[in-house]
């Protein structure tokens, strides 16, 4: 979606202050929607596919959401350390979405969690911040260990040869 907002210029002339309205009025929708349907009785199945449609990844709100805080933050210039810190985080963050994403992974994490609202009100906070830290270190362990055997395999040079090698193959084919 943001590769083809760049490609297309889409919401580029929009000020900065105008996408984060945006992005705040879609918060208040998303947000007033979800407590509408807390009031409203779950087991009405109109409801229950309206909160799946609209609050979903792919739902519009989501989308212009995400949309719009990805060309917020598409436009903050960062240097120097800082700009070193988001970048190695960035990869980082991006390996433990994919991990932790996965169906499989995340019926486990479902069963794995679920007893923590069992908890006294007072744990409820601090568990699932210790829970949430104990899952971002997990898959950061995963993601680093998957770098270090990319990197011993030499995964990217290899790569690189064979689309070398296909690119070269398509030229004289072609010729």
């Amino acid at each position: 979606m943001g590769a083809c907002a760049r490609r297309g210029g889409l919401l580029e002339n929009i000020p900065t202050r105008r996408l984060l309205f945006l992005a705040l009025g879609c918060m208040v929708l998303i947000c007033s929607y979800k407590a509408f349907l807390g009031i409203m009785d779950q087991s009405v199945k109109f409801w229950q596919k309206q909160n799946i449609q609209l609050l979903s990844y792919t739902s519009p709100l989501l989308t212009l959401l995400c949309l719009s805080l990805l060309l917020v933050f598409s436009r903050l210039r960062v240097r120097g350390w800082l700009a070193a810190l988001i970048r190695w985080l960035s990869g980082l963050t991006f390996g433990i979405y994919i991990i932790h994403v996965h169906h499989v992974i995340w019926v486990k994490l479902l069963d794995l969690f679920r007893p923590l609202g069992e908890l006294p009100t007072l744990l409820v906070g601090p568990a699932i911040v210790l829970a949430a830290l104990g899952l971002l270190l997990g898959c950061a362990g995963l993601d680093w260990i998957r770098a270090v055997l990319f990197r011993t395999l030499r995964v990217r040079e290899r790569l690189e040869r064979l689309f070398r090698m296909n690119t070269v193959r398509m030229n004289e084919t072609n010729q």
